[in-house]
């Protein structure tokens, strides 16, 4: 049991919120950043027992004070809400979380915090909200700060946030998974809701982890193999979408789909993403696969009737 502090910046969101889980049953005091007392995400994190503070990403001055006295941190930069709130604009939803993100952890390494957690992406692959994140991790290890940086990847919870596994229309009872990119594209995926996992892990031991990589993922499968995976669980007929690669890369999907998102499935079409979920399981007890992560999402069992 530790009796240290953490910070943990958007605690409301399905990385922090999984953070502040872990770091409370390990015996933290977590502080939890967010913009509202009022959210019932925010709530349900003061229940749990973390000690809520007012934070606005845009205004560090509204954070410093949390910090004062604590001994890590967790900080993760929301690039979506900047683009949702932008209408879209990519390039300065990019420069927004960089900004953001750098501004978080320089004032936690001038609060004297002495482990820093950054949940960060792999750069350089064609994705705005990839590089953003990336250009944060360059920064901290050409700045020698007490940083781990923790590559996250796709997460499995965006299949069930979207809705991407529907009924067929032609009344067959079977279902679509709907993930915009051909059947074989290799997809390596984590379950967000247990970041946590590897944010204690890594907390934990900073001699062996500060200023070091972290990669969290848990499996690495085709979209084909998910949709196998789910017909499985279920038993019913769940198809993906069979999108040829001429039909992946039209100006129809772009358009439909959008810039950013359609440039992270081409990050996947594209790109063998090195990942070792063998390795990044062995460093965490508990860890879902895509099939066990599938068996246990509420929603995925209510739609698919398992």
């Amino acid at each position: 049991m530790s009796s240290k502090t953490v910070v943990v910046f958007t605690a409301t969101g399905e990385q922090g919120s999984s953070v502040v889980g872990s770091l409370l049953k390990a015996g933290w005091k977590v502080i939890a950043l967010t913009r509202s007392f009022e959210s019932e995400s925010a709530k349900a994190l003061k229940a749990k027992g973390a000690e809520l503070a007012k934070a606005d990403l845009n205004d560090p001055e509204s954070y410093k004070p949390a910090l004062k006295g604590a001994d890590a941190a967790f900080v993760n930069a929301d690039f979506w809400a900047i683009y949702g709130a932008n209408k879209g604009d990519g390039e300065a939803a990019a420069k927004g979380e960089t900004q953001q993100a750098k501004n978080a952890i320089q004032a936690c390494v001038d609060a004297g915090v002495g482990h820093i957690v950054y949940s960060t992406l792999d750069g350089g692959l064609g994705a705005k909200h990839w590089d953003s994140k990336q250009e944060v991790s360059k920064w901290t290890v050409a700045h020698n700060l007490p940083v781990t940086n923790l590559y996250m990847t796709f997460y499995f919870s965006n299949i069930t946030r979207a809705g991407l596994v529907t009924p067929k229309d032609d009344g067959s009872g079977s279902f679509v998974l709907g993930i915009p990119a051909p059947d074989g594209t290799v997809v390596p995926g984590v379950a967000p809701e247990q970041t946590g996992l590897w944010v204690e892990k890594i907390l934990s031991s900073p001699g062996e982890y500060k200023g070091k990589d972290v990669h969290a993922c848990s499996d690495v499968l085709s979209i084909a193999d998910m949709a196998k995976t789910l017909s499985d669980l279920s038993g019913k007929d769940v198809q993906p979408l069979h999108l040829p690669l001429e039909a992946f890369n039209s100006d129809g999907l772009k358009a439909k789909l959008g810039e950013e998102l359609w440039d992270q499935w081409d990050l996947f079409v594209k790109h063998d993403l090195k990942r070792d979920p063998k390795a990044s399981r062995a460093l965490v007890q508990g860890s879902w696969d895509f099939k066990e992560w599938a068996a246990q999402n509420a929603q995925l069992k209510k739609v698919l009737g398992y």
